[in-house]
């Protein structure tokens, strides 16, 4: 964006953020401040530990992060909490494998997505 926060933002006080199990690759921020993590008013964490229904796994440290602002916790990339990773370029990348999607509607065994 334009602020900064390649990857995210938390720009008023009524936003909060928690990361868990969250691997940061090749964020840019347009103004150089916080490339991965950006707060200017909410408030953001970034946990070291997995949500639930994973908490018994420990994730793997990755890199650490480019942040600017009051970032609370542990400024690292995570990953390895859920059942299965994968790496995807963008959302249809992302929905489509969620969901399973073959290249045919009718195949689809999923069709939603939510973040949290």
């Amino acid at each position: 964006s334009g602020y900064g926060g390649g990857a995210i933002r938390a720009g008023d006080s009524s936003t909060t953020v928690n990361v868990y199990a969250t691997l940061f690759t090749g964020n840019t921020a347009a103004t150089g401040n916080g490339d991965d993590v950006l707060e200017d008013g909410g408030t953001i964490t970034i946990h070291a530990t997995c949500p639930s229904p994973y908490t018994a796994k420990s994730p793997t440290q990755g890199s650490a992060l480019d942040t600017y602002g009051t970032v609370s916790g542990s400024a690292y990339s995570y990953s390895g909490c859920g059942p299965q990773e994968h790496q995807v370029s963008d959302m249809d990348g992302l929905f489509n494998t969620v969901s399973n999607y073959d290249g045919t509607y009718a195949d689809n065994t999923g069709n939603s997505i939510m973040a949290n």
